[in-house]
Parts: C-alpha cells; sequence; structure tokens
C-alpha cells in the first residue's frame, strides 16, 4: 500500500516556534507585578522583544513568500496583503500601549498593565487565527504553483532574512517546541547550509539548557549523522 505524500509545509516549523512564542509572553504578561520595577521593565522588555520578532517575520513573509505566490498566481495575496497592513498596525498600537505602562503612574499602573495584558491577548488570538489561514490558504496557493525543492529553496531565503538580533529568539523558541525528527532537520539544514559554528555553537548550548536528557541526545545522534 502506497504512503500517503505530504508536500512541504514552509509554515509548519516557524508557526510552532511563534505560537510557543506567543504565548509564553503574553503568560509573562498576565503575571507582572506592574508596581515591581524589576518585573515590569522585564514584561515590557519582553514584549518589545516580540514585537521585533513578529514584525520582522510579518516583513520576510511579505517580501519573500507573498512575492512567490503574487509571480506565479496574480491575485493570490490580495487578502494577505491587507492582513499584512492591519498586522503592523496592531504592531506599533502595541508599542504604543507599552510606553503607556512605561510611563504610568503609581496611581495608573495596574489599569495599563491590565490594558497591555488584554490588548497582548487580542494581538496573539489574531495571530493564531492568522496562521491558520496561511497555513491552509497560502499553502495551497504554493502548493499549486510551486514544487517541493522550490519552497525549501524559498523557505532558506526566508531565513536568511532574519536579522541577526531577532534569529536567536526566533530560534529559542522554534528548536525546542519542535518534534524530534522536526528539530533535527532543522538543526541539519543549519549545518549543510553553512551557519556560521559560533551561531550555531551557541544554539546547541541554548538547546542543551532546555531540552529533556532524551530530546539532547537524540539530537546529538542524528547531528552526528548529517
Amino acid at each position: 500500500m502506497q504512503a500517503n505524500y505530504r508536500r512541504y509545509d514552509i509554515y509548519a516549523l516557524m508557526h510552532k516556534g511563534l505560537r510557543a512564542y506567543l504565548s509564553h509572553v503574553l503568560l509573562e504578561v498576565g503575571r507582572t507585578d506592574w508596581r515591581d520595577i524589576a518585573n515590569r521593565s522585564a514584561s515590557l522588555m519582553a514584549v518589545r522583544e516580540l514585537l521585533g520578532v513578529c514584525s520582522a517575520h510579518l516583513e520576510q513573509e511579505n517580501a519573500l513568500i507573498h512575492t512567490a505566490m503574487e509571480s506565479r498566481q496574480p491575485g493570490s495575496t490580495r487578502q494577505a496583503q491587507v492582513n499584512f497592513a492591519a498586522h503592523m498596525h496592531a504592531i506599533e498600537q502595541l508599542y504604543d500601549v507599552a510606553t503607556t505602562v512605561e510611563s504610568a503612574n503609581n496611581y495608573n499602573l495596574e489599569s495599563a498593565g491590565e490594558w497591555l495584558y488584554r490588548e497582548l491577548a487580542m494581538f496573539v488570538a489574531d495571530n493564531f487565527e492568522h496562521m491558520a489561514i496561511e497555513e491552509s490558504v497560502n499553502n495551497r496557493v504554493l502548493w499549486e504553483t510551486h514544487s517541493d525543492a522550490e519552497i525549501v529553496a524559498l523557505e532558506r531565503e526566508v531565513m536568511a532574512a532574519v536579522p541577526a538580533d531577532r534569529m536567536l529568539p526566533l530560534l529559542r523558541w522554534t528548536v525546542p517546541n519542535l518534534a524530534p525528527d522536526e528539530r533535527a532537520l532543522m538543526l541539519g539544514e543549519m549545518l549543510r547550509h553553512g551557519a556560521p559554528a559560533e551561531v550555531f555553537d551557541g544554539v546547541l548550548a541554548m538547546l542543551r539548557a532546555l531540552l529533556p536528557p532524551k530530546d539532547w541526545g537524540r539530537l546529538t545522534v542524528a547531528l552526528s549523522n548529517n
């Protein structure tokens, strides 16, 4: 009996990381003691770092994935362009809310923090819906117009375009939250396509601290066979 053939999903791995990252920051903001200066500063920094990663991710998708779709199926990204603009606007609004929290006086701190939490929750929910649409609608266009080899090459372009200061937080939330085979695939790709040694070693050191011993063992065996 022939096994079902699965097309390559350009969104699968990165979206696992983004979902984990968005959820983590939302939980951190929800448990913040806004009157504690150190706790408040850490949470606001986490929100801003998340927004920076989301902004870079959206720009790369728009510049590379949407362009590839549009070149082969004109008009296929019309709604994606609308969504892109809306998401970038939402990011700017959240930056503004974070600044409001930072400048709030003691009397308004808790209400400002609660406002940030609720706005962030809506942003997370919207991103989850957005990713589901990409995984269905956008993938369908890519699969109709591109071979798997072309999609893999496109994914490499997207990863190469990630700014250096956004790469580590993205990998921090993506790689530990993948299934073992997916994790080995992503790290193997980094090895085969010449990731700088200091970057690769830094990722491995980070993973060793984050992964359960069993998962770390499976990863080292898989990488030794690359």
